[in-house]
């Protein structure tokens, strides 16, 4: 491909937002903004809902978020599906589908991360302070260059390379997280659980409210890392895209660095799939950051195992009994006593002891896997303006 040698418009190399049929309460995979993680390729679909609005797309298809602050935070995912069937999500979607003949679905995906479209929707946002939209008309006319489909699919197979061992790295983090879930099962989900004494949660752990902000003290380039409600995935554990950087002043008890526990006690979804879940502090730059006011931090007293008590509200009933607590008519909100006054069977420390010695090394493997999914992703994305500007050949 030649340097600067631009002439095909976009609207020219795939169908952007194409009609696509779906019957209003037909069931079908429903993927919300949530589920697209700027580090990984591919989108995971949710269960299956009855479809009464939102944008629709098939399997292959670029989904693109348009609104603020998810374009900015690289929130572009390539659908994949076992079914034929369209599938629908977010209204805040753009979709490119590949033109047959024309543009490779793997190439679409690699040229919508790229700054040569990103750019230009950013720099086009309208709307109101915090729910600022893109401008379809931004992109459609771009030129991005006349690169043959052979080409195409050499440049998207070498960005590939560093999706496929991102995407097997986060499978196995997957399983690495099922085998946690079975361990704590197998140590603590037994018969003589009867036996153990029922204690409150305020006599295992403290808990440390999270950092009232401003605005004005969260930036783009510089600062702590800031552990907020984005943060938590839907159902528990950590999601690092989710971070933010915070400039502003702090107590040392809103301070978290690897391995502490935070939770969260806020919700905007009312299906309550994140208030009172847990998230395990993993690897931050700098070492350490700070939780916002929508976080908790869960300190465990003396005695009691952090990697038990993580285990606990990861994978017992707590989660799906506490959340009910949570009050608001547009955001849940938590107290934090709710926490600390919910009662459970307490094992011996002995037996705190020894799953922790079991299950520590699952969260290592687990910290060094992401680590490496950090660096892979990385790579790919100074390699791949290279690619697509055709500084660098395939």
């Amino acid at each position: 491909m030649t340097l600067g040698r631009y002439w095909v418009k976009l609207s020219e190399f795939v169908d952007i937002n194409p009609r696509t049929s779906l019957p209003k309460g037909t069931e079908a995979e429903f993927v919300p903004m949530e589920a697209l993680n700027p580090q990984r390729r591919y989108v995971k679909t949710y269960p299956k809902k009855k479809y009464s609005g939102g944008t629709k797309f098939i399997n292959g298809d670029t989904l693109f978020a348009r609104i603020t602050p998810c374009l900015e935070n690289g929130k572009i995912s390539q659908f994949i599906s076992d079914s034929n069937l369209p599938a629908f999500g977010s209204t805040e979607y753009w979709v490119l589908r590949a033109k047959e003949g024309v543009s490779d679905p793997s190439y679409v995906y690699y040229l919508a991360k790229s700054e040569l479209l990103r750019r230009p929707a950013e720099k086009s946002m309208v709307g109101a302070s915090g729910r600022q939209r893109a401008q379809i008309e931004s992109i459609q006319d771009i030129d991005i260059g006349n690169v043959s489909l052979d080409e195409q699919k050499k440049i998207a197979g070498a960005l590939s390379a560093y999706d496929d061992l991102i995407e097997n790295n986060s499978k196995r983090i997957e399983k690495l997280e099922a085998m946690a879930c079975l361990l704590y099962r197998h140590y603590f989900e037994v018969p003589e659980a009867t036996d153990w004494e029922e204690l409150p949660l305020s006599e295992a752990l403290l808990v440390h409210r999270g950092k009232s902000y401003k605005g004005t003290e969260l930036s783009e380039t510089q600062g702590l890392p800031f552990v907020n409600l984005k943060c938590v995935n839907r159902g528990g554990g950590f999601r690092k895209d989710g971070l933010k950087l915070f400039t502003g002043a702090y107590k040392q008890n809103q301070r978290v660095e690897r391995g502490d526990l935070v939770m969260a006690v806020t919700d905007m979804t009312q299906e309550r799939m994140i208030v009172a879940r847990v998230a395990r502090v993993p690897s931050l730059d700098g070492g350490s950051g700070v939780i916002s006011m929508d976080m908790v931090k869960l300190e465990p007293k003396e005695g009691v195992s952090k990697d038990y008590l993580y285990a606990m509200l990861r994978w017992s009933r707590f989660s799906d009994e506490v959340k009910n607590h949570a009050n608001g008519a547009n955001v849940l909100h938590l107290l934090p006593a709710r926490i600390t006054d919910y009662s459970l069977p307490m094992p011996p420390q002995a037996l705190q002891r020894g799953f922790a010695e079991k299950i520590s090394p699952l969260f290592d493997l687990i910290d060094n896997l992401q680590l490496k999914n950090e660096a892979l992703a990385k790579a790919r994305d100074l390699l791949l303006p290279r690619l697509m500007s055709g500084e660098i050949d395939v």
